[in-house]
């Protein structure tokens, strides 16, 4: 079932930022996360950032080009497809923490929590398919930024892992998207025209809200 629209959430995994989500069609979405299109087809949410990301708050994935946050190309075996070299420890070899602890503060300075440049996470109503192989399920993207929030080391006993982030559109399978204090159509079948204006609304929405 879809996720309460507005309602707050606390999130880890992989974001990226509001100005690669679009609103893209589900389609051009799942190019460039870098998912397969089939778990589009029951729907999917979009949550924005609510709070501020501090260094131990993420891991630097790459791009959407680097399939589950790894270089090389994403394989068909599972075993495998892990064992690539993920981007996160590519770059701590090069820089060690403290460069790579360095590289997180200058790029946090340029990511707002309002704007296009807001993170963002897509959850698709159909999560992970443990029948579909890395390579069919994880293709390469588009080359969106990709980050992984993680959970904070150090937590006390019942504090929420991930950060906090709010609901801010369910798009259902008809295409219909909404956002709580509005709905608008995001099928391609509507007038040009309207389909864009229905795609910018959302745009103002999830930069806002």
């Amino acid at each position: 079932m879809p996720i309460q629209i507005l309602s707050s959430v606390y999130l880890t995994g992989d974001v990226t930022t509001v100005d690669k989500i679009g609103p893209r069609p589900p389609q051009a979405l799942a190019t460039m996360l870098g998912i397969n299109p089939a778990r589009f087809a029951q729907g999917y949410s979009i949550a924005v950032l609510a709070e501020k990301l501090e260094p131990e708050d993420f891991e630097f994935g790459g791009t959407t080009l680097r399939s589950g946050g790894r270089l090389g190309l994403p394989l068909r075996d599972e075993t495998a497809d892990q064992n690539r070299t993920r981007v996160h420890d590519q770059i701590v070899k090069e820089r060690g923490q403290t460069g790579y602890q360095q590289l997180q503060k200058q790029v946090l300075a340029g990511i707002p929590l309002k704007g296009p440049r807001r993170i963002a996470k897509v959850l698709t109503e159909l999560r992970h398919q443990a029948s579909m192989t890395p390579d069919i399920q994880y293709p390469m993207g588009g080359g969106a930024l990709q980050w992984k929030i993680v959970a904070r080391p150090g937590l006390p006993p019942g504090a929420k892992p991930g950060r906090k982030f709010i609901i801010a559109l369910n798009v259902y399978p008809d295409g219909t998207a909404d956002a709580g204090r509005f709905k608008v159509s995001l099928s391609d079948s509507q007038p040009y025209q309207a389909l864009m204006d229905a795609r910018r609304k959302i745009r103002i929405h999830l930069e806002s809200i």
